[in-house]
């Protein structure tokens, strides 16, 4: 039988699984940080591991949350709590002018999580928001769009939200992972546009993403019943109360970085 590539964006799940001979240059932390939400950093130190690994070098943290929890509003809170400590640890807001840009389609609920938390983001003096849309809505790339705003807005930091793919069902919609790395719009649903990074920017660029659906064929191999047929290329499964994940975790990822960046702004 063929190798299938089971595809993620996730460090954590790229990272999973590796021999120690393999490890090197990759260094991996856990650690519960509050009410149960367990962190797991894991930093790239150099080319040859960002290769191995297929993501860039830098810095990675995921949460691991408890979606039955999600009608508990001290939980969302925490989830919130987390967000903000760990945006902190990868930008100081202090002298920057910062622009969150939600991306992805909002009329697409798995596409719609960078739009639903840019709606809780209080825009100041020194936090802009932008929700560019996406290309076949606009007819413009959104890295072109986003380097106008920088030019003309004087950013010195991006944070940019985006769904995500995930190689293991238990993550979606349970799994939050920031980085320093930047991110590639529309990833998430394979639809990969010009990557949003420091190197395309000029200016630093944080990522946050959720996953929010997973290949078929990935989800088939991981429940031991591995297909081949070219049917289950183009197709993606996301979790049935979607709507629900998406809207409630966006909102926690905005008052996250509402919390991050108005605290640190004082």
């Amino acid at each position: 039988m063929a190798q299938i590539d089971l595809r993620t964006d996730l460090a954590v799940e790229a990272s999973e699984g590796l021999k120690e001979r393999d490890s090197k240059g990759i260094v991996t932390s856990e650690g519960i940080v509050r009410d149960g939400i367990k962190v797991t950093s894991v930093k790239i130190l150099n080319e040859q591991s960002s290769i191995r690994l297929g993501k860039p070098v830098g810095k990675y943290y995921t949460f691991e949350l408890d979606i039955d929890k999600i009608h508990d509003e001290n939980y969302l809170n925490s989830i919130s709590d987390v967000v903000a400590m760990y945006l902190g640890k990868l930008c100081n807001a202090k002298d920057n002018k910062i622009l969150v840009v939600g991306l992805g389609n909002e009329s697409i609920t798995s596409d719609s999580v960078g739009p639903k938390a840019c709606r809780e983001i209080m825009a100041g003096d020194n936090l802009c928001v932008l929700s560019p849309g996406v290309l076949y809505q606009t007819g413009m790339e959104t890295a072109n769009i986003i380097k106008g705003v920088i030019k003309e807005n004087n950013i010195t930091t991006i944070i940019a939200i985006d769904a995500l793919a995930a190689r293991s069902a238990k993550r979606l919609c349970s799994t939050i992972q920031i980085s320093d790395t930047g991110i590639q719009p529309g990833s998430g649903m394979g639809n990969h546009r010009n990557a949003i990074n420091r190197e395309t920017m000029d200016i630093p660029v944080i990522a946050v993403g959720m996953p929010t659906v997973i290949e078929a064929k990935t989800l088939l191999y991981e429940y031991g019943t591995p297909k081949e047929e070219s049917c289950m290329e183009e197709m993606y499964v996301t979790p049935k109360d979607i709507d629900i994940l998406v809207g409630v975790l966006g909102r926690c990822i905005g008052r996250g970085i509402n919390q991050s960046f108005c605290n640190q702004m004082r």
